[in-house]
């Protein structure tokens, strides 16, 4: 990541280097705020704006990826060099776990065609309660 950072021109700042320490383990998606808040324990003076505008940066270099769990956030993960994937999200805790297969090797490619309907992309995500917030939930059923 450092690499392609001085590859494209940018310069390698500890605040930049902060930011992408936060992603270091793969799986992990954060917010904008809550990059700020991790990087504001060693750079205090760190400001919102400028975590912003190197998610973007990090964005547009393909280090980053942009994800949207529908609940108002945008979120952020490392790129992967392989294939898209999906997620598991909580709804009470907001975690998400990564599914390692896309559903849509699933669907009847005959319904796709039938239709004449060219896949450009798509998402799949699956909402619903982690193992620890599933008993705070009160075992909730699909439908009741």
């Amino acid at each position: 990541m450092i690499d392609r950072l001085r590859s494209e021109g940018y310069r390698v700042t500890p605040q930049r280097q902060e930011i992408l320490r936060c992603f270091k383990a793969r799986g992990k998606h954060y917010s904008a705020e809550e990059v700020h808040r991790k990087v504001r324990r060693r750079f205090p003076n760190v400001s919102l704006d400028t975590v912003y505008r190197n998610l973007n940066t990090l964005k547009e270099l393909g280090i980053l990826e942009v994800l949207n769990f529908d609940d108002g956030k945008v979120r952020y993960e490392l790129a992967r060099e392989s294939a898209h994937h999906h997620h598991l999200i909580c709804l009470k805790c907001g975690e998400s776990q990564e599914l390692d297969f896309c559903p849509l090797k699933f669907i009847d490619s005959a319904l796709i065609r039938e239709r004449n309907f060219r896949v450009e992309r798509h998402s799949f995500e699956i909402y619903g309660y982690c193992s620890s917030c599933a008993g705070a939930a009160g075992n909730r059923r699909p439908g009741g």
